[in-house]
C-alpha cells in the first residue's frame, strides 16, 4: 500500500517565496521541520516543478542600467561565442 501524498500546499506561497528569494531546498526543508513538517528532497523538489517554483539566476530589475547595457548589446552588435568582443 502505498504511503499517503503529504500536502504541501497550505504553505505553497512561502515556499514559492523562499525559492524567489534564493533559499536552497534544503534550507526550505530546514523550515517546513520548524513547522512540524518532515518532507524528503524528492518530494519538495516535485512540488516545486508542478507548481513551477523554481529559482532563476540572473540579473534582478533592481540593476536596470545592467540590464539596459546587456539589452543594448545583444540588440545592436555582431558579437558571438566564438569571437571575443574585447
Amino acid at each position: 500500500m502505498p504511503r499517503p501524498r503529504k500536502s504541501l500546499d497550505q504553505f505553497r506561497a512561502q515556499i514559492e517565496l523562499r525559492v524567489a528569494s534564493g533559499q536552497t531546498h534544503k534550507e526550505i526543508r530546514s523550515w517546513l521541520a520548524t513547522q512540524g513538517v518532515r518532507v524528503s528532497k524528492n518530494t519538495l523538489s516535485t512540488r516545486c516543478v508542478a507548481w513551477s517554483a523554481i529559482s532563476r539566476s540572473g540579473t534582478t530589475v533592481s540593476e536596470p542600467t545592467l540590464v539596459t547595457a546587456v539589452e543594448t548589446a545583444f540588440h545592436t552588435t555582431q558579437h558571438d561565442d566564438e569571437h571575443e568582443a574585447f
